[in-house]
């Protein structure tokens, strides 16, 4: 199956956030005043899309672990609104691939739009991209977001890695590909019911290099970079 325009999430699918996630459990296991499991631990559970509970003590109170919890939910906000990110090293092989084949569309939450450009610049990502939007968690995707070309839902897949993101798209039609290589766990990416399930963006290949498709069926010239804002 080839498709016309793909929708690529920020968070997850481009980005490579496993030591900041790291660092942020270390940090609260500090503050809960119990040891941080290493770093092998944390990844292996991290990679499988394991919840972060499977981490913690088996014998805590239900009241000390919802609180940890809610301060986790809370500083994973902040620092998936920071800088200082790293894609995953295939992604710039494989978006290069991809938008040979399909009109790409990244999209971005919770930042503001010089932010955005400022870090699709720093890490080279603006060229594979004919549009960028900008969306929140409550109003993704914004409607102005299909008014880019072939918006035709059979024709379109998401790749993202927040279930809710996932379940946005399938509300709308898109047919869904679930990156699991993300802070959630694998049963809350699996309850949205994605068409496709990865690790990395790199397993989507066969699925986007449908043979047969050429270069010369994207338009002749690329749209300008357009951002279109969330509410």
């Amino acid at each position: 199956m080839g498709f016309r325009q793909i929708f690529i999430a920020l968070d997850g699918p481009v980005l490579d956030r496993s030591a900041g996630y790291f660092a942020l459990f270390r940090e609260l296991m500090q503050e809960f005043e119990f040891p941080c499991p290493p770093w092998p631990q944390f990844a292996l559970s991290f990679q499988k899309g394991l919840s972060l509970r499977a981490l913690l003590p088996a014998r805590w109170p239900a009241a000390v672990e919802e609180k940890l919890m809610e301060q986790w939910e809370e500083r994973l906000e902040e620092l998936e609104a920071g800088g200082g990110d790293r894609v995953w090293p295939e992604v710039p092989s494989v978006l290069s691939t991809w938008s040979r084949h399909a009109f790409l569309v990244l999209v971005a939450r919770r930042r503001a739009l010089h932010q955005v450009l400022g870090q699709v610049d720093a890490l080279g990502l603006r060229p594979f991209f004919r549009v960028i939007v900008l969306s929140s968690q409550w109003h993704w995707p914004d409607a102005r977001l299909w008014s880019s070309p072939a918006p035709e839902s059979k024709n379109s897949l998401l790749v993202a890695g927040h279930p809710w993101e996932l379940q946005s798209g399938k509300a709308r039609g898109l047919i869904t590909a679930a990156v699991t290589a993300g802070p959630f766990p694998l049963s809350q990416i699996l309850a949205a019911k994605p068409d496709y399930v990865w690790s990395r963006l790199r397993e989507g290949n066969p699925v986007v290099r449908e043979p047969g498709r050429r270069e010369a069926e994207l338009p002749p010239t690329p749209r300008a970079f357009a951002v279109a804002g969330g509410r």
